[in-house]
């Protein structure tokens, strides 16, 4: 009987840092940026000159502000279904009307993981194969 064969997979590990402001009781803004490592700039995955507002709903108000930041990375910066994430545990820091979020995100793909800068000044993450 032949053994099943594992293909390999290619793990990485980025830094997020995102700020969730409440704008009102209907509205939040969200900011986020990456850094792939530390002898590196943090790089935003947000066009900085149009920030993203959203709509604040009960349901998302109980998960925590999390919620929104991890709304935010499922829509704009891990949309490659070749590429496997999760995060770490939130640290999280409050400042005057703003909030600090950090985490470590695992990213796993078969061939490789890439970071693709855009024109509009978003970023997105890929999984390669």
């Amino acid at each position: 009987m032949a053994q099943p064969t594992t293909e390999p997979y290619t793990q990485a590990q980025v830094r997020v840092r995102s700020s969730v402001r409440v704008i009102n009781k209907r509205w939040v803004e969200v900011k986020m940026q990456i850094r792939l490592d530390d002898s590196m700039p943090w790089l935003s995955v947000l066009n900085e000159d149009h920030p993203l507002m959203l709509n604040r709903n009960f349901v998302m108000e109980e998960q925590g502000q999390e919620g929104y930041v991890e709304l935010v990375l499922r829509r704009f910066l891990v949309m490659d279904a070749g590429l496997n994430w999760f995060l770490g545990k939130w640290e999280q820091r409050v400042g005057q009307g703003v909030t600090e979020y950090r985490a470590w995100l695992n990213l796993r793909a078969r061939g490789s993981v890439a970071v693709r800068t855009r024109d509009d000044g978003m970023l997105n993450l890929y999984g390669l194969h």
